[in-house]
């Protein structure tokens, strides 16, 4: 049967050979408006992620056959056509994909060897090639809830260090592209594959949550660190004025602070 054994076999960890965290953000800006997004609801990743929550044995049908069946009994899938058909049909929104209800079927069961989870994060780079999910914007602080296991996954590049970091401290895309050397179309990637794996927490609130100020450097908006006498407050009927005095930093760092320096060693 197909799996994505060969994908695993095929990672390698360029940990040591990447370029890693720094405690200056860079002087990049995330391009928002450059950034495509995609439906993750829609195709094979879309139906993927419907059956990933059925009880019964299924089977999803593409020009009356059978491209993968998910046994949820076992939490396992069978790939019915190979890897290379699998991303052309996530590739293709349009494509007509049908949820069919197989029954019980030992003899392709014990064939199915992917384990849902894998299917549904390879699957979510196929579709996402570069793109940011719909479900996600961009200023919503992320973090994931654990590592990813990295050795069952299909590759992307900088995994590692991305989990390293969003385990640690909520961050939301333009500030955690400043933060880490690392090309965006895999970050973009990262983001759905850790989405629809439920990984991925997104938070609704800023409280807590770091952000990098127009200067470039960190505030946390748990704190009450002001970077400069001319910082500005707004107030309640919306006008902007200018702050007369520095507000002295508290004493502890923030926790993105603490992170940056376990990370770079400082």
């Amino acid at each position: 049967c197909l799996s994505f054994k060969q994908q695993v076999k095929n990672y390698k960890n360029t940990l040591v050979d990447e370029p890693g965290i720094s405690s200056i953000p860079r002087d990049v800006i995330f391009p928002v408006e450059q950034i495509q997004s995609f439906d993750a609801t829609t195709g094979l990743l879309g139906k993927t992620r419907q059956i990933a929550t059925q009880t019964e044995n299924v089977a999803l049908i593409v020009d009356n056959k059978p491209i993968l069946m998910f046994f949820p009994s076992v939490d396992r899938v069978l790939l019915a056509v190979a890897p290379e058909k699998l991303e052309e049909i996530c590739q293709n929104a349009e494509v007509h994909i049908s949820i069919k209800e197989i029954g019980d079927h030992p003899e392709w069961q014990q064939h199915a060897k992917a384990q849902m989870d894998s299917c549904l994060w390879q699957f979510a780079v196929w579709t996402a090639k570069g793109r940011l999910i719909q479900e996600i914007d961009v200023h919503q602080p992320i973090s994931l809830r654990s590592w990813p296991n990295i050795t069952r996954l299909a590759y992307i590049p900088d995994a590692m260090r991305l989990s390293a970091f969003l385990t640690k401290s909520p961050v939301n895309l333009p500030m955690l592209y400043k933060m880490i050397r690392v090309d965006i179309a895999d970050l973009l990637n990262f983001v759905a594959a850790s989405h629809v794996t439920n990984l991925l927490k997104i938070q609704t609130s800023q409280s807590g949550v770091a952000a990098v100020s127009e200067g470039g450097e960190y505030l946390n908006s748990g704190d009450s660190t002001i970077i400069s006498s001319t910082a500005t407050a707004q107030t309640s009927s919306g006008e902007v004025v200018a702050s007369s005095a520095p507000v002295r930093p508290k004493q502890s760092s923030s926790m993105l602070q603490r992170l940056l320096k376990k990370l770079t060693g400082k």
